[in-house]
Formats: structure tokens, C-alpha cells, sequence
């Protein structure tokens, strides 16, 4: 059985995370054994029930804390993962435009390659950063649940908005947990936090088509030579990071959406471990 430990955060406090390891290698994303998160909160849900039940906390509190969490660590997990995986396409796109630009047209000029080769040097700085960051995410995971990053499926976190009248139940079941019982937050303030999130979801999804339309444009201009390449590559870079910021606002609406259900309760039974 698994031995977990406690992630920090609002509804549990725990101890602080080990210190980020080293940048991931590319062969750190090469197959593995693996586990969907379905998997990793069944095995969560069975380890929190026999820990908590000879114990004085409430075994149900306990499991809503206990998925959240992990939860919560699973969208970090992968989301970082997918960040980093985007900006390393997006280096290997600029690395061939920088070989393929001069090869269409003779030469580059020196500005155009220079403003390219900005370009990259903005990609590897951000690479570093998001691994800096994948490697927070998987020593929280494992932290919490004694896996390793690369055992976990990669999904993006999939984000679908509460409906307003779930919403109304969610507060009734939260305001019927008796006071001394309650989280040390207010549901409340987490749901102007969830509607924040999704509206941020929706106002990030209609950037990233912005982006992309941009993208394809300049993609057309490059090829019919009305585009220099360090043109083209903005436009990459902007759709990059259009669509990471989406990931992130994803992520964070998952969160927001699954502290409800935590607060009113009813995560164990919305995940079907009740």
C-alpha cells in the first residue's frame, strides 16, 4: 500500500516540499509503467480510509482533503508537463526555421538572424524556468503520494463549468456542515474564486484562436516571402505562450471547481470513491 504524505495548501496544511531536483532530461518523458489519475486517487481513497478510520479525525473530511489534494497535485503535474513539452516543439520549430530560412532565401540578414536568435534565447530561458517548475510539481506528487512523475498518464486538466443550479446545492450542503467541522475557509470566497477561473478560461480560449489565426498568417507570409523569419517566429512564440497561460487557467479552474464539491463534502462521491 501506498504511503502518503501531506501537500500544503488551504484546506491541509503539511510540511514543505522537498527542494526541486535537477532539469529534466527529454528521456525523462520516455514510457514507463504508468497510472491514469483514476488509479492514483482509488489508491489514495483506500489508504486515507484505513489511516483515518482507528483515528479521531473524521474519516469523510479526511478523504475530501486527501483527494483534493492529490487532485490538485495531478493537474500541477501535468499541466507543467505539457507546458514544458510545448516549449521544447517550440525550440525544435525555431532551431529548423533558423536552417530553413537561409536555405529559401540565399542568406538571412544579419538583423533578421539576430532578432531570431533573440528568439531562442527567449525559448531556453523559458525551458529552464518550466522545468524548474516540473520539478516542483513532481516532488509534490510524489511527496504525496510516493510516485513517480513519469507514473502518471499525461492528460491535460479538462475544465467544464459548474451549472448554476449544482452551484446552489454545493452551498446548501457546505452551509449544513456544522461550524466547528467546516474548512477554515469560506465557501463564498471560493466561489467568486471558481467564477473568476472560468471566466478567465473562457477570455484565454478566445486569445489562443486570436494567436493561432496570427500564426497561420504569418505562416502563409513567410512562405510567399512577405514575412521575414524572426516574424514568423513571434508569432510562434505568442501562440506558445497563449496556449500555456490556457493550460494554467485550466488547471487553476479545475482547482477552484473541485474545492467546491471538497468544501459542500461531495468530492469523494463526485469522483465515485464514496
Amino acid at each position: 500500500m501506498l504511503v502518503l504524505c501531506r501537500e500544503p495548501g488551504r484546506l491541509d496544511e503539511g510540511n514543505s516540499l522537498p527542494p526541486a531536483g535537477r532539469f529534466p532530461s527529454i528521456e525523462t518523458f520516455a514510457p514507463r509503467p504508468s497510472s491514469n489519475m483514476r488509479t492514483v486517487l482509488q489508491l489514495v481513497a483506500l489508504d486515507a480510509r484505513v489511516r483515518l478510520a482507528g483515528g479521531s479525525h473524521n474519516t469523510s473530511d479526511g478523504l475530501n482533503k486527501r483527494l483534493l489534494n492529490t487532485l490538485k497535485a495531478g493537474y500541477r503535474l501535468n499541466t507543467s508537463r505539457l507546458q514544458l513539452l510545448n516549449l521544447l516543439d517550440v525550440q525544435s520549430s525555431l532551431e529548423r526555421l533558423r536552417h530553413v530560412a537561409p536555405a529559401r532565401r540565399g542568406s538571412m540578414q544579419p538583423p533578421d538572424l539576430r532578432k531570431l536568435e533573440q528568439c531562442l534565447t527567449e525559448v531556453r530561458r523559458s525551458l529552464m524556468m518550466a522545468g524548474e517548475v516540473w520539478n516542483l510539481a513532481g516532488s509534490a506528487f510524489t511527496h504525496l503520494t510516493r510516485l513517480l512523475p513519469v507514473q502518471l498518464e499525461g492528460e491535460e486538466p479538462r475544465f467544464e463549468p459548474i451549472e448554476s443550479e449544482e452551484l446552489q446545492r454545493l452551498a446548501l450542503f457546505n452551509a449544513s456542515i456544522p461550524i466547528e467541522k467546516r474548512a477554515p475557509v469560506s465557501f463564498s470566497e471560493e466561489l467568486a474564486r471558481y467564477k473568476k477561473a472560468a471566466a478567465d478560461v473562457t477570455a484565454t480560449t478566445a486569445r489562443v484562436a486570436r494567436a493561432g489565426e496570427t500564426l497561420r498568417n504569418a505562416e502563409n507570409g513567410f512562405r510567399v516571402g512577405v514575412l521575414e523569419a524572426h516574424e514568423l517566429a513571434s508569432a510562434l512564440l505568442e501562440h506558445s505562450q497563449r496556449r500555456r497561460e490556457l493550460m494554467q487557467r485550466k488547471m487553476r479552474a479545475c482547482v477552484a471547481r473541485d474545492t467546491l464539491y471538497a468544501l459542500a463534502g461531495l468530492l469523494p462521491k463526485r469522483l465515485g470513491l464514496s
